[in-house]
């Protein structure tokens, strides 16, 4: 098993001053890792399918995923990422990824009010034109 090192920096100066932070995580337990480009449409994709077992391309097992970041590369369109719940359920979050703005999660879990369960999938979908996207997903 790898270690996988994120460094997360916000800095900004107001009337002189300067605020913000460096951020270092180590994420052990990584042994698989996916990274791409990919052309995100207009319609709804799946990304990433949150599955109990038997992973095929494209899909991560439950309780297996230690990191998810996605960025829109596009400089003017926004992409929509939606997280569904359960697929047993119609719970879902939809976030807003304006152009150049990154997305993470460090784990498959999510709150729709009654505790958290693990998501079932990731879906993309670009809002105005295709856009390209690039996808960094580490797992157990």
């Amino acid at each position: 098993m790898a270690n996988l090192t994120t460094k997360i920096t916000e800095a900004v100066t107001i009337n002189g001053r300067t605020y913000g932070r460096t951020v270092n995580e180590t994420i052990s337990g990584v042994n698989d890792v996916s990274e791409s480009v990919v052309s995100i449409s207009t319609a709804s994709t799946t990304l990433l399918d949150i599955v109990t077992s038997n992973p095929s391309i494209g899909d991560a097992v439950a309780d297996a995923l230690k990191y998810f970041r996605i960025t829109n590369t596009d400089s003017s369109n926004f992409v929509n990422v939606t997280i569904n719940g359960p697929s047993s359920g119609s719970d879902k979050a939809v976030f807003k990824l304006l152009a150049g703005q990154s997305f993470i999660l460090n784990n498959d879990k999510i709150g729709f009010g009654s505790g958290f369960v693990t998501m079932d999938k990731i879906l993309v979908q670009a809002d105005t034109a295709a856009c390209d996207c690039e996808f960094f997903i580490a797992t157990t």
